[in-house]
């Protein structure tokens, strides 16, 4: 019976330890290794602006039960950088691991880098005219006629040094190449590095208006007629040159074919001397520029 008992408590004591060994073998298992965290930068003055690239990862090496490392995986912590005592220039800032939360049962044996260079600058406002930025160019015989942009300024903020040299903010490109219509279109800003829009809300409207391009050809040597005479008459000079202007499409059209009519109206006339302005016949929306000769002297004789 003795026996008996004695097999049993030892059985039971086993149990027990090998429960316990279980339960307690994840934290008696010790890891180091190293993870990487972001920074996260709060409460810069509203004066201030940090200018350069914001601040990478930095990595910790870290000391731990290998459980309580591993619940941490995935959603590691970060780093809170608090600036609210910042200064304007290069900043280096110490890292301490006070700032880092993680759970008690893990120590942080390093921080890499050390330390965080940072520039800070004063912040500044200004407000600057928008420039429409058009790239390529609309189709054959199309024109830009005018262009728009609403609003036409824009308030800015940023480093005050930089805001110091700009005269302008510009569109992102709007291409126009091939286009024959006009159109309207919403644009966004470029804006340099660490420069943004005061009133981020407002939306910067672009508007593009497309007609033909406005050419001025001159077509030379054209014969001067006289129309309405029963006489016989001589016209000198006995040719005309004409400058036109109008669509390019149209004028193109209108130099390529015939040459237009030019003529002196003889009606009534007896014969004898007269000094006369040339008829010149044009299509629509081609207009004339210049003439050479304007005066014509008429000879009308007998036949």
């Amino acid at each position: 019976m003795l026996f008996r008992n004695k097999t049993v408590t030892i059985i039971s004591l086993g149990f027990i330890v090998g429960v316990v060994v279980t339960l307690l073998w994840p934290f008696t298992s010790i890891m180091e290794t190293s993870i990487r965290i972001p920074v996260k930068i709060s409460d810069i003055p509203r004066a201030m602006i940090l200018t350069g690239p914001p601040p990478g990862d930095i990595e910790l090496h870290v000391r731990g039960p290998k459980s309580a490392i591993k619940a941490i995986s995935g959603h590691f912590p970060y780093y809170a950088l608090n600036l609210s005592a910042v200064k304007e220039g290069r900043q280096d800032i110490q890292l301490d691991s006070k700032n880092i939360s993680l759970p008690k049962t893990i120590k942080i044996k390093k921080i890499t880098p050390s330390f965080l260079g940072l520039n800070i600058e004063k912040k500044a406002r200004r407000t600057l005219p928008v420039e429409l930025f058009l790239s390529g160019k609309p189709a054959a015989n199309f024109t830009i006629t005018e262009k728009k942009i609403k609003p036409e300024f824009v308030i800015v903020s940023g480093p005050a040094n930089t805001l110091a040299g700009m005269t302008r903010i510009r569109t992102k490109p709007i291409d126009i190449t091939g286009i024959s219509e006009s159109l309207k279109k919403e644009i966004s800003i470029d804006l340099p590095e660490n420069v943004a829009m005061a009133s981020p809300d407002k939306i910067i409207l672009a508007e593009i208006h497309v007609g033909h391009r406005i050419t001025t050809k001159t077509i030379s040597d054209i014969p001067v007629i006289g129309k309405n005479s029963e006489y016989a008459y001589t016209i000198t000079p006995p040719k005309i040159d004409l400058e036109i202007q109008g669509p390019a499409n149209m004028i193109d059209k209108f130099y390529s074919g015939e040459k237009p009519e030019v003529f002196i109206d003889l009606k009534g006339l007896e014969p004898g001397i007269f000094v006369r302005r040339a008829t010149i016949t044009l299509p629509v929306k081609i207009i004339l520029t210049k003439v050479t000769p304007e005066i014509f002297s008429v000879k009308i004789v007998r036949k």
